[in-house]
């Protein structure tokens, strides 16, 4: 049989895991007891009185998420854009829960949600801020990147911090240079953080050099989002400097260094992870090290 590609090996074990990840979820429904379930082929609910209008879902998910706990807002976050889980399946009993759920997993058009959404960036509620945030930066207008970028020059470093999220998810390439700038002098170090992180997200061969840069801070966090935003650019003039941070002094930094190194897929990386396979004293770094080599001897 012959071994399947490195995209075909990643589908594979994303599915692997996510098969597991849903037999322990059933095992879990079973221990509370029985679950009433609607069958796959069901009709979809009515969507109720939001219709299909942006403005009022945007306006019902800032309420909706107002207050929740941080754990709430953390699985709200992740899942704005769509997952394994949406596959309107679950059995929501109420038709605008339902249709916010299902519009959530989808890009925004209607420019009318700006002004709503940008304000929010400064809301008291942590939650509404970030939730704000991701929806702003997954509105399709033009004016949702100009609000984004000009929220970036706030002298609140909360809307800043936010305003870099919501660029980080929108990803508009006119944003690189403010956030590289906030990378190397914002006052605020949630600020700089974001913007290393969304930094990556762009995507672009201009920011390697500045994130080798950050990978040399003496922060081990700022070190470890270096290490993860150039993963996401994929760019091999990266590979000697991430080598050079296998040897960090930081375990975490370690680990995201050796998966940056297995997403780029260079040779270059071997002898270096091979070492640290061999002889790193954290048993997760050696297994990131594994998985990089394979990825790269594929």
């Amino acid at each position: 049989m012959s071994t399947p590609s490195t995209p075909r090996r990643r589908a594979y074990r994303l599915g692997l895991l996510s098969g597991i990840s849903l037999a322990l979820v059933a095992a879990a429904g079973l221990a509370l007891g029985p679950v009433n379930r609607t069958p796959p082929a069901a009709a979809p609910a009515p969507e109720g009185s939001l219709g299909q209008d942006d403005v009022a879902k945007v306006t019902a998910m800032l309420a909706g998420v107002r207050g929740a706990a941080p754990l709430t807002c953390e699985m709200t976050a992740r899942n704005l854009r769509g997952n394994f889980w949406d596959r309107g399946m679950e059995p929501v009993a109420d038709p605008e829960v339902r249709a916010l759920a299902n519009w959530a997993g989808r890009d925004i058009e209607d420019p009318a949600v700006v002004p709503i959404l940008r304000p929010a960036l400064a809301d008291p509620d942590q939650c509404v801020r970030r939730i704000a945030a991701r929806l702003l930066g997954r509105t399709e207008a033009p004016e949702a990147a100009v609000a984004l970028l000009d929220s970036f020059r706030s002298s609140d470093s909360t809307v800043r911090e936010m305003a870099a999220l919501g660029l980080g998810v929108g990803e508009p390439r006119e944003a690189l240079d403010p956030l590289l700038a906030a990378v190397r002098s914002d006052p605020a170090r949630g600020v700089r953080l974001m913007a290393v992180w969304a930094v990556g997200e762009l995507e672009q061969a201009r920011a390697v050099e500045p994130l080798l840069r950050v990978l040399t801070d003496r922060d081990p966090a700022f070190r470890r989002a270096a290490a993860s935003a150039l993963g996401e650019i994929e760019d091999q003039a990266a590979v000697p400097g991430l080598v050079r941070a296998l040897d960090d002094g930081n375990a975490e930094v370690r680990l995201m260094v050796a998966w940056a190194l297995g997403v780029i897929e260079d040779g270059r990386a071997v002898p270096g992870l091979t070492r640290v396979l061999l002889g790193d004293s954290d048993p997760r770094v050696r297994v990131a090290a594994a998985g990089a080599l394979g990825d790269i001897l594929d």
